[in-house]
């Protein structure tokens, strides 16, 4: 019988089948439970191994920071990897201050692992956990020479702090409390393993394999103690979690390297249901309540018109299930509330630039619409969720935009479809 995450141990082992990085399912391990400052009934979950190799942020304009330009961004609340983390679908990235630049190979150090092409993190993720991730408010950490420092931030998927990880000295007093995961004096309590997927997907091999010990990257900020140039160097310097055997765990490494490890976090309700036992490896299943599925035809359904502040010149539409492509049709539109929209016929994931550039109704807004059939070839469909990016979310779209996600559990079959179209023609 299902039981509730709650009564499983600290470090115990969970994953969702459904929620994958490089097609293989995420494991994570319980890291704390009403972790001081998380939220009210969490469940705090911290990747088990490194999910990949990543840059923290990527070389910026050289018309700003000179450290800054050649190395990346220290601060977590612009970083590239922030953003990364809590997108789903391509493109992701929007600029964040005036220097910003994208994690392209042109601006990482040595064009090692660059993800500007790659979706957003959460493209990985079923519906349940996406719907189960809980927000979590932050203390960021920044330098002087940050114009307009960002003290807070609210975050469903993260990184953990300095202090977060157990470590704490003079550049981590403030930014959160020890996990329970991290609880107690030995330093291994702080190594980190990497999965084979994420080996054989970076760019970077030499001494890698998924015995060796790798550095992950924390949300702080570590300047090394005794550089003259600790004020400049250091907001180019973020830290990461020690190897095994490292005594010294105030490790330094430069943003846009992307030889450093990804571990990221994230919480979940407390009340979450597992399995009653582990599999085979000892890891518990997730399970998520979801709606019961509505069968049917055809998969047909209509987005709620969002209210966008102009007229909106493009979109990105994705689809989370299984359906035929030959049988499947998506419109947008961005003028939903006028009595007779426009709607243009879009590809699933590919930026659609809309034709229409007026509307009549007191606001514009935006909507989506599916259509799908079963078919012979896919004669049981289902569809998960639709999920978008419009205006300013969208490299080139303007000063705002966002995203949408819905969950819609909706199945058709083709005996449904045969059925209803008895019906129809011998009423």
């Amino acid at each position: 019988m299902p039981k509730p995450i709650s009564s499983l141990p600290i470090k115990a082992l969970v994953r969702d089948p459904g929620t994958t990085h490089f097609n293989a399912p995420i494991v994570w391990r319980v890291a704390d439970r009403n972790h001081t400052g998380y939220p009210n009934n969490s469940c705090t979950l911290l990747t088990d191994k490194i999910v990949r190799w990543i840059s923290f942020d990527a070389k910026e304009s050289p018309y700003g920071n000179a450290s800054r330009a050649q190395y990346g961004n220290s601060n977590y609340a612009v970083s590239n990897l922030r953003q990364w983390l809590n997108k789903a679908g391509q493109p992701w990235y929007i600029d964040q201050h005036f220097h910003d630049q994208p994690p392209t190979a042109a601006n990482v150090n040595g064009g090692y692992n660059p993800y500007y092409d790659v979706p957003g993190f959460l493209t990985g993720f079923s519906a349940g956990f996406r719907q189960a991730l809980m927000s979590t408010r932050l203390r960021n950490q920044y330098m002087s020479i940050d114009v307009d420092p960002v003290p807070y931030i609210e975050d469903k998927v993260f990184l953990i702090s300095g202090e977060e990880a157990g470590i704490t000295g003079e550049y981590y007093v403030g930014y959160g409390s020890t996990l329970a995961m991290f609880a107690g004096g030995n330093i291994d309590r702080y190594v980190g393993y990497p999965t084979p997927q994420a080996v054989a997907n970076s760019d970077v091999q030499g001494g890698m394999d998924p015995l060796s010990s790798v550095n992950w990257w924390l949300r702080a900020i570590g300047p090394e103690p005794g550089l003259d140039l600790a004020y400049i160097l250091g907001a180019s310097i973020v830290m990461t979690a020690p190897r095994a055997g490292q005594v010294h765990y105030r490790d330094g490494a430069f943003n846009a390297y992307g030889s450093a490890g990804l571990r990221p976090a994230c919480n979940i309700p407390i009340d979450t249901l597992v399995s009653d036992e582990p599999d085979a490896y000892g890891v518990y299943t997730l399970l998520w309540e979801a709606p019961p599925p509505t069968t049917a035809a055809t998969v047909d359904f209509q987005l709620t018109p969002i209210q966008t502040p102009e007229i909106t010149d493009r979109i990105i539409v994705s689809l989370q299930g299984q359906y035929d492509p030959d049988f499947l049709q998506i419109l947008a539109t961005n003028n939903a509330l006028d009595s007779t929209p426009v709607w243009e016929a879009i590809t699933p994931g590919e930026r659609h630039n809309f034709t229409n550039a007026a509307f009549t109704a007191a606001n514009p807004a935006i909507s989506a619409r599916l259509v799908a059939l079963p078919s012979s070839a896919f004669p049981r469909i289902y569809v998960n969720a639709l999920s978008g990016t419009y205006g300013g979310g969208i490299p080139g779209g303007g000063s705002w935009g966002a995203q949408f996600l819905a969950i819609l559990n909706r199945v058709a079959n083709l005996e449904a479809s045969v059925s209803n179209t008895a019906q129809a023609l011998n009423p």
